[in-house]
């Protein structure tokens, strides 16, 4: 076909040359795209290798073009999502716990941080609403805190349990402030299971709460009011 020439029959000032380039611009726009489309249909994988190639050696603008899309198309996607969700529920539950008893065993981070996210929602119970995410409740990274665990030990942490030193009933978590206090790295340390047992919700021994940032005592605790050995402890922190 012929290339497209704009003509100006009557002078009007370029006024139809301006609207002929303009509708052959589209019209070319829309020649290119069908042409594109058959060949993409002709050859699926050919038309994918070039697409992944492309976004290989485009990777910054592969991400404002995803930008781009997802702005333009955000409502409907959103809506897509939602109804893909409903009709698939039982499988995608299926698929993602599977995938979270995966991770529990494959990643040590991402196992401490399930355990105290589910012992903080025990103590909150359906009134009291979270203060925030996880680990800024924890004031560390995932990584800083399974090392800080395991610097207190010499067993692996997921055989044992993660204890709280001052214990959860000593704050008042429907508090915001209060759940921070609770839940800082400094008020955690591995213990076995018998060992959690047997201190369950007492006080901490004097050596255990002197590893708890100050600040985030319990209100109302002092040092004098803590035991140096609980009774049947081999040392202030081991029983």
């Amino acid at each position: 076909m012929p290339k497209f020439k704009a003509v100006n029959p009557r002078g009007y000032d370029c006024v139809n040359v301006l609207v002929q380039r303009a509708v052959g611009k589209v019209m070319t726009k829309v020649k290119n795209k069908d042409r594109m489309l058959a060949k993409a249909r002709a050859d699926p994988q050919a038309n994918r290798d070039h697409s992944r190639l492309w976004r290989l050696k485009n990777p910054e603008k592969k991400v404002a073009a995803d930008k781009v899309y997802y702005e333009k198309n955000r409502s409907r996607r959103l809506v897509q999502m939602a109804e893909y969700e409903m009709a698939n529920h039982d499988e995608l539950l299926i698929r993602s716990n599977k995938r979270q008893r995966e991770r529990r065993v494959e990643d040590v981070s991402f196992a401490i941080g399930g355990r105290l996210r589910a012992r903080l929602q025990t103590f909150l119970g359906p009134t009291a609403p979270k203060a925030g995410n996880t680990y800024d409740l924890i004031g560390c990274s995932p990584r800083d805190l399974q090392d800080h665990l395991e610097r207190q030990t010499s067993f692996d942490i997921r055989d044992g349990e993660i204890d709280h030193i001052f214990a959860m009933t000593q704050y008042n978590l429907e508090v915001a402030e209060q759940q921070f206090k609770a839940m800082h790295f400094s008020n955690v340390q591995p213990l076995t299971a018998k060992e959690n047992r047997n201190k369950s919700n007492k006080l901490p021994t004097k050596a255990m709460a002197a590893k708890v940032d100050p600040a985030c005592w319990p209100d109302g605790i002092t040092m004098d009011m803590l035991p140096d050995i609980y009774p049947g402890w081999r040392t202030p922190l081991r029983m």
